[in-house]
Protein backbone atom coordinates (compact mmCIF):
# COMPACT_ATOMS: atom_id res chain seq x y z
CA UNK A 1 0.00 0.00 0.00
CA UNK A 2 1.40 3.26 -1.18
CA UNK A 3 1.21 6.48 1.67
CA UNK A 4 0.70 9.61 0.54
CA UNK A 5 2.13 12.82 1.84
CA UNK A 6 0.62 16.06 1.36
CA UNK A 7 1.46 19.53 2.49
CA UNK A 8 -1.49 20.08 4.39
CA UNK A 9 -0.07 17.28 6.61
CA UNK A 10 3.22 19.43 7.14
CA UNK A 11 1.39 22.42 8.31
CA UNK A 12 -0.78 20.57 10.89
CA UNK A 13 2.93 18.67 12.22
CA UNK A 14 4.05 22.30 13.22
CA UNK A 15 1.17 23.30 14.86
CA UNK A 16 1.28 22.85 18.84
CA UNK A 17 -1.47 21.63 20.91
CA UNK A 18 -4.13 24.11 22.65
CA UNK A 19 -3.38 25.33 26.33
CA UNK A 20 -5.72 24.42 28.59
CA UNK A 21 -6.76 27.06 30.38
CA UNK A 22 -5.95 27.59 34.46
CA UNK A 23 -8.93 27.21 36.61
CA UNK A 24 -10.23 30.68 38.02
CA UNK A 25 -9.08 31.54 41.32
CA UNK A 26 -11.56 32.44 44.10
CA UNK A 27 -11.71 35.71 44.98
CA UNK A 28 -10.39 36.85 48.20
CA UNK A 29 -13.55 38.22 50.37
CA UNK A 30 -12.63 41.55 52.19
CA UNK A 31 -12.35 40.30 55.66
CA UNK A 32 -9.49 37.68 54.00
CA UNK A 33 -7.68 40.43 52.30
CA UNK A 34 -7.47 42.84 55.62
CA UNK A 35 -6.66 39.54 57.39
CA UNK A 36 -3.75 38.73 54.55
CA UNK A 37 -2.71 42.22 54.61
CA UNK A 38 -2.01 42.33 58.46
CA UNK A 39 -0.24 39.35 57.90
CA UNK A 40 2.88 40.46 55.43
CA UNK A 41 3.04 44.02 57.39
CA UNK A 42 3.83 42.08 60.70
CA UNK A 43 8.01 42.79 61.65
CA UNK A 44 9.44 40.36 63.67
CA UNK A 45 11.75 40.85 67.14
CA UNK A 46 13.74 38.12 67.85
CA UNK A 47 14.87 37.94 71.62
CA UNK A 48 17.78 35.60 71.61
CA UNK A 49 19.24 35.81 75.02
CA UNK A 50 17.68 33.54 77.65
CA UNK A 51 18.29 36.27 80.42
CA UNK A 52 17.39 39.29 78.50
CA UNK A 53 13.46 40.17 77.76
CA UNK A 54 12.25 43.17 75.93
CA UNK A 55 8.86 45.82 77.07
CA UNK A 56 6.79 45.95 73.72
CA UNK A 57 3.79 49.12 73.79
CA UNK A 58 1.03 49.24 71.67
CA UNK A 59 -0.14 52.79 70.57
CA UNK A 60 2.44 53.70 73.71
CA UNK A 61 0.81 52.06 76.23
CA UNK A 62 2.47 48.69 77.95
CA UNK A 63 1.50 45.78 76.22
CA UNK A 64 3.91 42.81 77.20
CA UNK A 65 7.00 41.47 78.25
CA UNK A 66 8.82 39.84 75.19
CA UNK A 67 10.59 36.58 76.38
CA UNK A 68 13.13 34.22 74.65
CA UNK A 69 12.01 33.52 71.04
CA UNK A 70 10.62 35.45 68.19
CA UNK A 71 7.90 37.38 68.45
CA UNK A 72 5.68 39.08 65.75
CA UNK A 73 4.84 43.08 66.37
CA UNK A 74 2.71 45.11 64.20
CA UNK A 75 4.10 48.50 62.75
CA UNK A 76 2.84 51.74 63.95
CA UNK A 77 0.56 50.13 66.69
CA UNK A 78 3.25 47.64 68.21
CA UNK A 79 6.86 49.33 68.95
CA UNK A 80 9.92 48.32 71.21
CA UNK A 81 10.32 50.44 74.46
CA UNK A 82 13.43 51.85 74.69
CA UNK A 83 14.88 53.05 77.45
CA UNK A 84 18.36 54.56 78.94
CA UNK A 85 20.51 52.20 81.26
CA UNK A 86 22.72 53.84 84.38
CA UNK A 87 24.98 54.86 81.65
CA UNK A 88 23.15 56.92 79.89
CA UNK A 89 22.94 54.63 77.12
CA UNK A 90 20.08 53.98 74.93
CA UNK A 91 18.90 50.20 75.42
CA UNK A 92 16.17 47.26 74.54
CA UNK A 93 16.50 44.22 76.29
CA UNK A 94 16.47 44.00 80.01
CA UNK A 95 18.96 41.79 81.37
CA UNK A 96 17.55 40.00 84.51
CA UNK A 97 20.53 38.27 85.89
CA UNK A 98 23.50 40.57 85.50
CA UNK A 99 24.34 42.72 88.70
CA UNK A 100 24.83 46.28 88.18
CA UNK A 101 27.56 48.70 89.67
CA UNK A 102 27.05 52.00 90.24
CA UNK A 103 28.59 54.63 93.25
CA UNK A 104 26.31 56.84 95.07
CA UNK A 105 27.67 60.00 96.66
CA UNK A 106 25.47 61.62 99.61
CA UNK A 107 25.81 65.06 101.38
CA UNK A 108 24.22 64.78 104.33
CA UNK A 109 23.37 66.53 108.17
CA UNK A 110 23.20 64.76 111.17
CA UNK A 111 21.09 65.76 114.09
CA UNK A 112 24.06 68.24 114.72
CA UNK A 113 24.40 70.18 111.63
CA UNK A 114 27.76 68.76 110.53
CA UNK A 115 27.77 67.72 107.25
CA UNK A 116 29.23 64.56 105.70
CA UNK A 117 29.87 63.20 102.31
CA UNK A 118 29.30 59.58 101.85
CA UNK A 119 30.34 57.67 98.82
CA UNK A 120 28.63 53.71 98.61
CA UNK A 121 29.29 51.70 95.52
CA UNK A 122 25.95 50.00 95.36
CA UNK A 123 25.69 46.70 93.04
CA UNK A 124 21.71 45.95 92.22
CA UNK A 125 19.89 44.18 89.61
CA UNK A 126 16.38 44.20 87.94
CA UNK A 127 13.29 42.20 89.31
CA UNK A 128 10.41 43.48 87.51
CA UNK A 129 11.50 44.58 84.02
CA UNK A 130 7.98 46.91 83.42
CA UNK A 131 8.46 48.59 86.76
CA UNK A 132 12.35 49.09 86.08
CA UNK A 133 11.69 50.61 82.86
CA UNK A 134 8.98 52.64 83.60
CA UNK A 135 9.26 53.13 87.12
CA UNK A 136 13.01 54.81 86.11
CA UNK A 137 11.22 57.09 84.14
CA UNK A 138 8.51 58.37 86.25
CA UNK A 139 10.91 58.29 89.26
CA UNK A 140 14.11 58.27 89.03
CA UNK A 141 15.74 60.79 86.54
CA UNK A 142 19.02 59.51 87.25
CA UNK A 143 18.39 56.03 87.79
CA UNK A 144 19.41 54.63 90.89
CA UNK A 145 21.48 57.25 92.94
CA UNK A 146 19.04 59.72 93.53
CA UNK A 147 16.56 57.63 95.55
CA UNK A 148 20.01 56.28 97.45
CA UNK A 149 20.90 59.59 98.24
CA UNK A 150 17.53 60.28 99.60
CA UNK A 151 17.52 57.17 102.03
CA UNK A 152 20.84 58.08 103.38
CA UNK A 153 20.20 61.41 103.79
CA UNK A 154 16.78 60.72 105.64
CA UNK A 155 18.89 58.14 107.81
CA UNK A 156 21.95 60.05 108.89
CA UNK A 157 19.75 63.05 109.99
CA UNK A 158 18.01 60.98 112.74
CA UNK A 159 21.77 60.53 113.99
CA UNK A 160 24.16 62.20 116.38
CA UNK A 161 27.62 62.22 114.84
CA UNK A 162 28.21 60.09 117.64
CA UNK A 163 25.92 57.63 117.40
CA UNK A 164 27.25 57.99 113.53
CA UNK A 165 30.33 56.56 114.42
CA UNK A 166 29.48 54.18 116.68
CA UNK A 167 26.98 52.31 115.42
CA UNK A 168 27.65 49.08 114.31
CA UNK A 169 24.56 48.02 112.09
CA UNK A 170 25.19 51.23 109.86
CA UNK A 171 25.71 49.37 106.70
CA UNK A 172 22.90 47.05 107.07
CA UNK A 173 20.58 50.01 108.15
CA UNK A 174 21.97 51.92 104.68
CA UNK A 175 21.05 49.55 102.21
CA UNK A 176 17.77 48.31 103.70
CA UNK A 177 16.85 52.08 104.13
CA UNK A 178 18.09 52.17 100.09
CA UNK A 179 15.80 49.56 99.80
CA UNK A 180 12.92 50.49 101.05
CA UNK A 181 13.24 53.89 99.15
CA UNK A 182 13.21 51.88 95.84
CA UNK A 183 10.45 49.79 96.41
CA UNK A 184 8.41 52.64 97.56
CA UNK A 185 9.13 54.49 93.98
CA UNK A 186 8.58 51.61 92.01
CA UNK A 187 11.53 50.84 90.02
CA UNK A 188 11.74 47.57 89.89
CA UNK A 189 15.02 46.75 91.28
CA UNK A 190 16.64 45.14 94.38
CA UNK A 191 20.27 45.87 95.62
CA UNK A 192 22.65 42.93 96.06
CA UNK A 193 25.37 44.58 97.37
CA UNK A 194 25.68 48.35 99.45
CA UNK A 195 29.49 49.39 100.40
CA UNK A 196 30.63 52.31 102.25
CA UNK A 197 33.54 53.17 100.53
CA UNK A 198 34.52 56.58 102.36
CA UNK A 199 33.17 59.31 104.72
CA UNK A 200 34.35 62.81 104.05
CA UNK A 201 33.38 65.21 106.97
CA UNK A 202 32.89 69.02 105.44
CA UNK A 203 32.46 72.46 106.69
CA UNK A 204 34.52 74.98 109.14
CA UNK A 205 35.23 71.89 111.03
CA UNK A 206 36.15 69.50 108.76
CA UNK A 207 39.46 68.76 109.90
CA UNK A 208 38.59 68.26 113.71
CA UNK A 209 35.70 66.01 112.45
CA UNK A 210 38.07 64.08 110.48
CA UNK A 211 40.51 63.29 113.43
CA UNK A 212 37.27 62.24 115.47
CA UNK A 213 36.09 60.15 113.53
CA UNK A 214 39.48 58.20 112.54
CA UNK A 215 39.68 58.28 116.38
CA UNK A 216 36.65 56.40 116.98
CA UNK A 217 36.80 53.86 113.68
CA UNK A 218 40.32 53.11 115.44
CA UNK A 219 39.22 52.08 118.31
Amino acid sequence: KIQTHTMEDDAGAGKKAPKEKPPKQKKLSKKDKELALLLRSRTTVKVGDGEAVIIANKLGEFHRVLLTGTHLLIPFSDKVKLYLDKDGLIQSHINMTAVLPVQVTAVCKTQEGVELELQYRVEYRVRAPKEYVYGMERNCPVPIQEACMYALSTMVEKLSIKQFCESTTLLDRAQDEMQAELERRRVGIVLVKAQLIRVTPRGAEADRLARLLAAWNGQ
